[in-house]
């Protein structure tokens, strides 16, 4: 139960940020960009308050999962297929590397 709400953060943040991509319609674009954020800001928030030390690594996690959740966010309301490849890739792999920071200090206590 202790990492259950940052799976499910993480599956809201990419299931509004698939929904947002795939999508034409814009109100639903724009909800689909509001659940990503609120689950991103949700999973910041859980990741900050199960850390014991409050460290760099936990703010660098934080940094890099909120910027990889902007990059997916983007990726719904990019103009064109490029821009949507590259704030899909970008997204994903700063996500990763937020939550694999995250999950390598959460290991080291």
């Amino acid at each position: 139960m202790k990492n259950a709400l940052k799976w499910i953060f993480l599956g809201l943040l990419v299931a509004g940020a698939v929904v947002a991509a795939l999508t034409d319609i814009p109100i639903a674009e724009y909800s689909a960009l509001a659940v990503a954020f609120v689950s991103a800001a949700a999973l910041c928030v859980t990741t900050y308050k199960k850390s014991e030390k409050k460290g760099w690594k936990v703010i660098a996690a934080i940094v890099l999962i909120a910027v990889g959740a902007f990059g997916l966010g983007f990726m719904g309301v990019a103009p064109d297929a490029i821009s949507k490849i590259i704030a899909a890739v970008g997204g994903v792999v700063l996500l990763l590397f937020g939550i694999i920071v995250g999950v390598i200090q959460e290991k080291k206590k």
